[in-house]
């Protein structure tokens, strides 16, 4: 039921079924396609069944990680953007360990770590220890 209102508007009922023109279709993300960071957000893991924060990501865009390793992204008017390529290499800059090259590399042996928690401890100790009593004082 469409009326029409004295302003020349049409009202329209809730009644009244609007088919849509073009069916609606997703087509699968490349890897170069630019997507927002909202959307980036399915690509990391969860955390404690979340996803990763927002302001996480705009973080790690302009400040980076400890290591300098920023996510790289473009800014299109008011909204920022990313693709899946750059979060994977973010990913793998940012966790080193992650590549199989270097993960042997990287690990330590068992008696390579009881032998830094033992120099660890000694260093402790030492600290622990008074200083001698300046006689100035």
């Amino acid at each position: 039921m469409v009326n029409e209102s004295p302003l020349g508007r049409r009202e329209v009922s809730t009644t009244e079924i609007w088919p849509l023109d073009t069916p609606v279709t997703s087509a699968p993300i490349g890897d170069d396609d630019l997507v927002s960071l909202n959307l980036a957000r399915a690509w990391l893991p969860k955390s404690n069944g979340r996803k990763v924060s927002l302001d996480t990501l705009y973080r790690w865009c302009h400040k980076g990680l400890k290591n300098g390793v920023r996510l790289q992204a473009i800014k299109v008017g008011s909204r920022w953007f990313t693709s899946r390529r750059w979060v994977q290499d973010f990913v793998r800059a940012g966790n080193p360990h992650l590549n199989p090259a270097t993960a042997a590399t990287n690990l330590r042996t068992s008696p390579q770590r009881h032998r830094a928690a033992d120099w660890a401890e000694q260093e402790l100790r030492k600290s622990w220890e008074k200083p001698p009593r300046n006689p100035k004082w």
